[in-house]
């Protein structure tokens, strides 16, 4: 089996599509700083997980960009293949499941524009949703491992 073709398996663009879908969506949150809302007014935890939506989206479009070549299937380093499918596979997962999160931000960006603070549902939304693709990532996991309990 050809190592460089495995690898195009992981890479495959339906997590740059995802995370373009999530870039347009981030910038249509970012209307409401066009219609009333002051970028002052914005808090700090809107701001800081758009900024770790903006690395994760910038993170999962490089991956289309191949970094290592395995040319020789004889001569290559199975610690670095393992990490790098591992680290493409965890790229893969959190790239998809950050479109949720910032679907989902819209609505407190939209609050704030009328100058509503909803902190605390959107700490109970945040954390709900964290667990909830721990879990289901988790339970995949167990699936593909075919661990019966």
């Amino acid at each position: 089996m050809n190592l460089n073709k495995s690898i195009d398996e992981l890479r495959k663009p339906a997590t740059q599509a995802v995370s373009l879908i999530t870039l347009f969506i981030i910038l249509f949150s970012s209307l409401t700083l066009l219609f009333g809302l002051e970028y002052e007014n914005v808090t700090f935890y809107l701001k800081i997980v758009t900024i770790i939506e903006l690395i994760i989206i910038g993170v999962s479009l490089l991956q289309y960009i191949r970094f290592i070549n395995f040319k020789d299937e004889n001569l290559v380093n199975k610690k670095i293949l393992k990490n790098y499918a591992r680290f493409l596979t965890v790229v893969n997962i959190v790239g998809t499941y950050n479109v949720v999160f910032a679907f989902s931000n819209v609505f407190y960006f939209v609050a704030l524009q009328n100058d509503i603070d909803l902190y605390k549902y959107w700490l109970l939304n945040f954390v709900t949703m964290l667990v909830c693709f721990l879990l289901f990532t988790l339970g995949g996991v167990f699936f593909i491992l075919n661990i019966n309990f």
